[in-house]
Order: structure tokens, then C-alpha cells, then sequence
């Protein structure tokens, strides 16, 4: 079993039709693949692949500094704070929620993801939580691509959320209310660098913890990857996890909490698992 495949190019190109009638029809092609479990893979979407390679290659230049270049560029950690800038291995926990949430955390478990990530937000000067970047001598270009980078996929996630509202059948009222919730000041662009795990890791119970599945707490996210993969999605129906390999042209879009709520429970939340090759 695969993980779906929705061509929302009718939204995206306007060298196709994109008559009312067949925007319907992707429409609900999409809302009925997030259904299934929350997740689906999006052709069509007018990201060139030059962009994404380029974005990739910006991301292995940030993680191969030094670390003590990386963390003159560290975000903020403050209780509340959006995360803006690096954010080093061992600082976040994200897969011991989820077990604490379905009632399976151990009494005392705590383990930290083993992840380092740069994290990017709105360049407005209106924004509560500015970005942070790595000085220009650093590396050079980082921070003007990154930028642009953001813009393109925040023009992206509005199309995909207008194709979303036009599935569930939202009318006037319910749209505004919705778009109102998705600004471009709220989103965020996450650079993530998974590490190999030291063999202390592999030997010990904490592994359980590092590969646990997690959910996202947002509407919804579009999620990259590079030629390693390990991306993986719950069926629901067999508890069993589905590979979304890495393939030119596909981004993987899969549910939120917050969509979740907004959609009534027709769209419900996925589970995901990023593996460390």
C-alpha cells in the first residue's frame, strides 16, 4: 500500500483548465485522500525542482558549520517563544508527546529528539518573533534565499488552503473565518538534520522514544526530503506505517490538529515518522 498521489496543478498552472468544474474535481480528489489518513502525496504543485535542490543544498551548508558558527545563529529559548533560527540535537521532544498523549509514557521517560533544526519565519517587521540568521560572512546568500524560499511556499500553503476550504464545502462566511486563521505571519519553514545515532543510543530503551511517531500542532504542513528518505505515515486501518519515498515533483502534505478541528473531524490528524538512515 502507497501513500496517495493528488495533481493540484489545476490550482497552480494556468496553462491547463482551470474551470470551476475541474478545480471541484481535484478539490475533492484531495480531501478524500486526506481522509484516509491524513496524509497524501501533491504533483502539480509549481515548485521548480531547481528550488527545492538549491533549498536542500543551502540546508547541508548550514549543517556542516562549525557548531559554534551554528549557534551564534541559536533561537530563543524562552518559555512560548516561536522558534526562529538554530535550535541544536537534544533541545526538543517531540515523539515522547504523542506516547504521553495515547497514555504510554514510562513513569520518568524522557528522551529528546535527535534532530538539529534551523527554523524560518515571517520577514515582516511586524512579526513578534524575528528571524535569526547566521552572519553574511558566514555563509553567504543563506539568508536572501531562505527568504524567498519562505515566500514561495507560503504563497503555496494559501493555494493549497483554497483548494482544502473548496473540498469541505465551506461557504462565504466559513471561508473568511478560516483564511483569517491562516496568516503569513503565523507560518513557518523548518530545516530539519536528522543525525545517526550513536551506538549508546542503539543499545539503550531510548531508541523506542527517538522513533516514535509524532503529529503536528498546525493546520496542516508540507514536508521535503532528500535522497535518504525515511519518512513514513500510519495506516489507520492496519496500524501499520506507509514510506513516502522521496521522488522529484512530489511533496508530501499530511493533517494537523488545528485542520483537524476546523474540518469537524472529516480531515483527522496523522501520524508520522521520520527515520535516521
Amino acid at each position: 500500500m502507497a501513500v496517495p498521489t493528488v495533481d493540484i496543478s489545476a490550482f497552480t498552472t494556468s496553462s491547463i483548465s482551470s474551470s470551476t468544474l475541474k478545480r471541484r474535481d481535484v478539490a475533492d480528489a484531495l480531501i478524500a485522500s486526506l481522509s484516509a489518513n491524513g496524509c497524501v502525496g501533491v504533483t502539480g504543485h509549481g515548485l521548480p525542482p531547481d528550488l527545492i535542490y538549491s533549498a536542500f543544498s543551502q540546508m547541508k551548508k548550514f549543517f556542516a558549520l562549525p557548531h559554534d558558527d551554528k549557534l551564534q545563529a541559536s533561537a530563543s529559548t524562552s518559555p512560548g517563544a516561536l522558534p526562529r533560527g538554530f535550535t541544536q540535537a537534544g533541545i526538543e521532544h517531540a515523539g515522547k508527546s504523542l506516547e504521553e498523549k495515547e497514555g504510554k509514557a514510562e513513569q520518568g521517560a524522557i528522551a529528546s529528539d535527535y534532530k538539529e533544526t534551523f527554523d524560518v519565519g515571517a520577514s515582516s517587521t511586524s512579526v513578534d518573533y524575528p528571524n535569526v540568521w547566521p552572519v553574511e560572512p558566514v555563509l553567504p546568500g543563506f539568508q536572501s534565499f531562505m527568504v524567498d524560499l519562505y515566500s514561495q511556499l507560503d504563497t503555496l500553503c494559501h493555494t493549497i488552503l483554497d483548494t482544502l476550504i473548496l473540498g469541505m464545502g465551506l461557504n462565504d462566511g466559513e471561508r473568511t473565518t478560516v483564511k483569517k486563521l491562516h496568516r503569513s505571519l503565523d507560518n513557518q519553514l523548518r530545516l530539519a538534520h536528522y543525525l545517526p545515532f550513536p551506538q549508546q543510543i542503539l543499545d539503550s530503551q531510548e531508541l523506542q522514544w527517538l522513533a516514535s511517531a509524532n503529529e503536528q500542532h498546525s493546520s496542516f504542513t508540507i514536508l521535503f526530503q532528500d535522497v535518504h528518505a525515511g519518512l513514513e505515515f500510519q495506516d489507520r486501518a492496519s496500524g501499520e506505517f506507509l514510506p513516502a519515498p522521496p521522488k522529484e515533483g512530489i511533496l508530501y502534505l499530511n493533517v494537523g490538529d488545528m485542520l483537524e478541528r476546523l474540518s469537524n473531524g472529516m480531515l483527522m490528524l496523522s501520524k508520522i515518522l521520520g527515520l535516521s538512515n
